[in-house]
């Protein structure tokens, strides 16, 4: 199924068939479908433990923290300033409520379910949780390359270390998930990284 994410990322990113989070929002519906559909059981709580919500309001403060900054320092070295600037401008008209609920479902669900709650889930009960955490961020990070934007990949690497290991450590997907909401809110909506 891995190959599937990488289809829909580069008819997103690289093809570009239409607005982009018309796109991307249904490549993740896509994948949040597939996670549903093969993973049994679901990793995930019904009611969350308010540990695991705890967690992820956490993790997410603190990537934020690590994004403004690197954010600070990309504008310091000045380097590929505009390439964060690429990533802003795709939400510069959009309506912000609007972009608030696509990010919390399906772009943040989709993309939780299906590397963590899918992918890192199948692969750390087939092979150890070391390889279902590596194939997890391997995935996750690459997936991106079709964007062709360093700063975007290395953005997904970072992101994808912290959720992966939240997620190991929780073995709940409401925390990476709780996590990944409302880290995408932070840095899209409310308080984007400037450079």
């Amino acid at each position: 199924m891995i190959p599937v994410a990488y289809i829909l990322w580069f008819v997103t990113f690289y093809v570009k068939p239409s607005n982009f989070w018309l796109d991307i929002s249904i490549s993740s519906l896509i994948l949040f479908s597939i996670a549903i559909r093969f993973s049994k059981p679901f990793p995930m709580a019904r009611i969350p433990k308010l540990r695991n919500v705890v967690i992820g309001i956490l993790s997410a403060a603190f990537l934020y923290l690590v994004f403004l900054a690197g954010g600070s320092a990309i504008s310091f070295l000045n380097l590929g300033t505009i390439y964060v600037g690429s990533i802003y401008s795709l939400a510069s008209n959009t309506n912000p409520f609007l972009l608030t609920v696509l990010l919390v479902f399906p772009i943040a669900s989709g993309e939780e379910s299906f590397w963590r709650g899918y992918i890192q889930e199948k692969f750390s009960r087939r092979f150890g949780p070391a390889v279902g955490i590596a194939i997890s961020i391997l995935g996750d990070t690459t997936v991106h390359i079709s964007s062709l934007n360093p700063v975007l990949v290395g953005a997904a690497f970072v992101t994808s270390i912290c959720w992966a290991l939240i997620f190991r450590y929780t073995r709940d997907l409401s925390a990476s998930l709780t996590s990944h909401i409302i880290w995408d809110i932070l840095v899209f909506v409310i308080l984007p990284v400037s450079t």
